[in-house]
């Protein structure tokens, strides 16, 4: 039941973020409105299983200007392109409260 409630939070909230995404990256893109430094940055994640470590990086990646480059299960992070490095701390704020919270419920790391 908690990861059926998860997926129901999660589905909205998502949407919600690639339209958000969406608009700002399309104003950085027409507008330049700010200057934007765009680069690589590690995030790191805890409490998933591969699986949600994998959902992680496609929802990361299906957010307009994020992209999952590499996924290392070994070290839990995520090696992501952000359109703008200036954001990464409220990217990742973002990242963690919208989509690995959820993920967490649906896709719980298995202990040994």
């Amino acid at each position: 039941m908690r990861a059926l409630a998860a997926i129901l939070v999660l589905v909205p909230v998502f949407l919600f973020a690639v339209v958000a995404a969406g608009l700002d990256t399309l104003a950085v893109i027409l507008w330049r409105r700010r200057s934007v430094v765009p680069g690589v940055a590690r995030y790191h994640f805890e409490g998933l299983s591969p699986q949600g470590a994998v959902a992680l990086s496609y929802l990361v990646s299906l957010t307009p200007g994020t992209t999952s480059l590499d996924l290392d299960l070994a070290n839990k992070a995520l090696t992501v392109h952000l359109l703008d490095l200036g954001t990464r701390e409220a990217s990742f704020a973002q990242v963690r409260a919208r989509f690995e919270r959820p993920l967490r419920a649906i896709f719980p790391e298995r202990r040994r």
